[in-house]
């Protein structure tokens, strides 16, 4: 069995590596303890998923500004560095590395055994710290605008959110994400930085960040908070080709569907060209794990439409990603 790393200072070369080079610097799932004047402790987690590179950027530049001039402390978690090498989100029959994750409900979560000891291994490290805030740094496969995602509806989780974006999004499914592990204890977020080298996301993920280490009160949640809840999941079942502008794919997408992530698409828009005669083709399911893909989907001759108004989110045009995790989520306002 693996045993967690955990180091009390920066490793070697860390402030310069590229993130294809940081599995020469650190295992996966990695923890780095930075000391501040203060012992209370922010959890940052990067690279949970490998080709998501915000993080990395964020904090090696947070860390040349103010690395032995932090008022809090720094836990920092470094996270799927083999699959980062290969520029992949996880390694091809891999484990999500934000699936595995215990949480205080204990629900079925995925990864190998070895995996989800390393997992509860972190949390109890990190427990051990004077924890006031947990922020995991994620990036969109598709265009979205910066986003908070949540746990918990209160005002000092939906305020930590504000520091990053008004806009956030409330989720407790799927479970065995790293933000579930905390969020019933501290406030967590989860910051959705676009897309990788989206210059907006990395200069709030920074703000954030500068912030948080400079000791600055955690802020309670504002009128301006836009809170969202995700109400059902769109996949492409196994044995189903998709591809982006393909004619010959079973599921043919639109080549500019993302513009529609967060925004309000109307009933009768245009989703994909399907090339098999069999049903909606796509399935959609709410948390429940209910099959409503009719509620949702309707089939127009050979094109798939929207059934009612929508509101998608982290629609991604990424196929390999698709397969991975999904094509989109549906959301609903929780209020505005």
């Amino acid at each position: 069995m693996k045993r967690l790393t955990e180091l009390e200072s920066l490793p070697a070369g860390f402030l310069d590596a590229g993130v294809r080079d940081l599995h020469h610097i650190l295992p996966p799932l990695s923890l780095l303890h930075l000391r501040g004047t203060s012992t209370e402790t922010v959890l940052v987690s990067i690279l949970l998923h490998g080709n998501e590179t915000t993080g990395l950027t964020v904090v090696q530049q947070l860390l040349r500004e103010c690395h032995g001039k932090m008022s809090r402390s720094l836990s920092l978690l470094v996270g799927n560095v083999d699959a980062a090498a290969d520029g992949l989100r996880n390694q091809p029959g891999g484990s999500d590395f934000n699936r595995f994750w215990p949480d205080t409900q204990g629900r079925q979560r995925t990864g190998s055994a070895e995996e989800r000891a390393m997992a509860a291994a972190v949390v109890r490290a990190a427990q051990q710290r004077k924890l006031c805030a947990v922020v995991d740094i994620h990036n969109n496969s598709g265009r979205n605008p910066p986003h908070a995602c949540v746990n918990v509806l209160d005002d000092r989780t939906l305020g930590l959110g504000q520091m990053f974006s008004d806009l956030q999004l409330y989720f407790r499914h799927p479970p065995g994400t790293l933000s579930l592990a905390f969020a019933d204890q501290i406030p967590t977020v989860t910051i959705e930085c676009g897309m990788p080298g989206d210059a907006e996301g990395e200069r709030r993920a920074l703000h954030m960040l500068r912030a948080l280490l400079a000791g600055e009160s955690l802020p309670r949640a504002t009128p301006e908070v836009r809170v969202y809840r995700s109400v059902a999941t769109i996949r492409v079942p196994e044995g189903v080709r998709v591809g982006v502008n393909d004619a010959s794919a079973s599921v043919n997408l639109s080549a500019d569907l993302d513009v529609w992530n967060w925004s309000n698409m109307p009933g009768g828009t245009a989703i994909a060209e399907l090339q098999s005669d069999d049903g909606l083709v796509l399935e959609v399911r709410n948390a429940a794990g209910e099959d409503v893909s009719g509620y949702y989907l309707r089939r127009n001759e050979n094109r798939l439409e929207a059934a009612k108004p929508l509101i998608p989110a982290m629609i991604s045009l990424d196929t390999r990603i698709i397969r991975q995790d999904c094509l989109c989520y549906l959301l609903e306002p929780v209020f505005k």
